[in-house]
């Protein structure tokens, strides 16, 4: 199977061990991302275009800020990334307020590896089925395994960091996605101009393929890729 990526924001030592070595033993060969800084430094790193993680595994007090406010931030933004929490002890309250927050799932420590190799898969397939079933929006296609666009099967040719921004308006085609997300999917974060000129400079090479499919504005809101005609406004 293929390895799971695991985003570990954790301080203490052995749940750090516990966690990696039931990656390792349970998950196969992972490619393990741990994280022992604050959880305000890594909100930023959390939102980055090229973090592509299975899951993450969030203690619930780490330094310089709390773990479930990393979580609302990741999912104020739009990161679905699945998210286990963990901590020394859990009250009712605390459950509920960890998924209100956005947590996926809780552990409490000592952590068991079965149990939470099983926890870590059950919360990674959960998301592999919300992923989108759509993978075509007029002539527009997207191929997954290739990270390509079609026109009529004819590939088109953009910058990555064009591409970031086009795959996340095309698996959420016929939603309006904000700008303020739109523009924190890039390593450096751009600015609302930038993301501007981003998405006019997209708009001319869909129409210049003769795509069916457009990014259409929403004033003051955001950006949609649906079906219609093109169009140059901001």
């Amino acid at each position: 199977m293929a390895a799971m990526k695991v985003l570990v924001v954790e301080s203490d030592p052995v749940a750090v061990k516990t966690i990696a070595d039931t990656i390792g033993t349970h998950l196969g060969y992972a490619a393990l991302v741990v994280i022992t800084q604050s959880a305000t430094a890594l909100i930023e790193t959390a939102r980055r275009a090229d973090r592509k993680y299975d899951a993450m595994v969030i203690n619930t007090d780490i330094k310089g800020s709390k773990g479930l406010e990393l979580v609302r931030a990741m999912r104020t933004v739009g990161d679905l990334t699945p998210v286990l929490m963990v901590g020394d002890q859990f009250s009712r309250e605390d459950l509920v307020t960890c998924l209100d927050a956005g947590a996926d799932d809780y552990m409490v420590k000592p952590l068991d590896p079965l149990e939470l190799a099983a926890r870590l898969r059950a919360i990674a397939r959960r998301m592999q089925l919300m992923e989108p079933v759509a993978t075509k929006v007029g002539n527009l296609m997207y191929d997954k395994e290739k990270m390509l666009f079609f026109v009529d099967k004819k590939p088109v040719f953009m910058s990555p960091r064009a591409s970031v921004v086009l795959e996340a308006l095309f698996k959420r085609s016929g939603s309006v996605l904000s700008r303020d997300f739109l523009c924190a999917l890039t390593p450096e974060m751009i600015s609302i101009e930038a993301l501007n000129i981003r998405i006019s400079r997209l708009r001319k090479l869909l129409r210049d393929a003769k795509c069916t499919a457009t990014i259409k504005s929403h004033h003051a809101v955001g950006y949609e890729l649906a079906e219609g005609p093109a169009a140059d406004q901001q």
